[in-house]
């Protein structure tokens, strides 16, 4: 896992990102975000224009008949797009879209939906990837459709990731209780699983510069005096069975 101080927060109104056309995967791929929209009527996540005012790739919030949906527009390589809905809420949530040939896997928070008879072309990437809008002329003229909320830790993959690895980018309920140690200060160690399950440093043990050293970021350790320092946590199951 990795330290995770921010997101990025889009207003709805004309924010947004953008990135080049080239170096993106255009045949198997895969996206990973995590989003907590705040306005469900209109919402463009991301978009790659096709130039002409369309899209080849497109994932953007809607309402249908009262319910929240997560939209998915892909095109296809005779014309025409597949479309397809998911729900979603207004609380965090992470969202995958994978392809690997001709299957499709689009979902949120570990489910969602297969497509096996995707029969799409690589992707052209004439146009920037946008993130938060959308284009309706041109590759990033008339820009609509923006995106309210946050949006955090926007990743893209050259291949369909595995369900295993999904899991581990998702932070999995099997996780339950994830203390980094990398706070620096204060007699609170915060949890990053999603179990809020904090710990109270008693005793004063403090937080050292002296920790592993390994790929991710990894700000602090927690030293113990041998004497009298523990960490205790009043959540964690009993019998263990968690």
């Amino acid at each position: 896992f990795f330290n995770n101080p921010r997101a990025l927060s889009l207003n709805g109104i004309n924010q947004y990102g953008s990135a080049g056309t080239a170096g993106f995967p255009i045949n198997d791929f895969s996206y990973f975000f995590w989003i907590k929209p705040n306005d469900f009527t209109k919402g463009m996540i991301f978009s790659i224009p096709d130039g002409t005012g369309g899209q080849e790739l497109a994932v953007f919030l809607k309402l249908e008949g009262g319910m929240r949906f997560l939209n998915l527009k892909l095109k296809h390589k005779t014309g025409g797009y597949i479309s397809v809905n998911i729900p979603v809420s207004s609380a965090y949530q992470y969202v995958v879209l994978s392809r690997s040939g001709s299957n499709i896997q689009f979902g949120v928070n570990g489910g969602g939906v297969s497509l096996s008879n995707y029969n799409g072309a690589a992707l052209n990437f004439v146009c920037p990837m946008l993130l938060g809008a959308t284009a309706t002329t041109g590759c990033n003229s008339s820009l609509t459709d923006f995106y309210n909320g946050q949006i955090d830790d926007f990743r893209i993959y050259n291949k369909a990731l595995s369900s295993a690895e999904i899991a581990v980018l998702g932070k999995p309920a099997s996780l339950q209780l994830y203390w980094k140690f990398d706070e620096g200060s204060g007699a609170v160690a915060q949890d990053s699983s999603l179990n809020s399950k904090t710990g109270a440093l008693t005793n004063g043990p403090v937080y050292s510069d002296d920790k592993p050293s390994i790929s991710f970021i990894n700000n602090k350790s927690l030293n113990f005096d041998g004497l009298n320092d523990y960490v205790v946590n009043s959540l964690l199951p009993a019998n263990g069975s968690n």
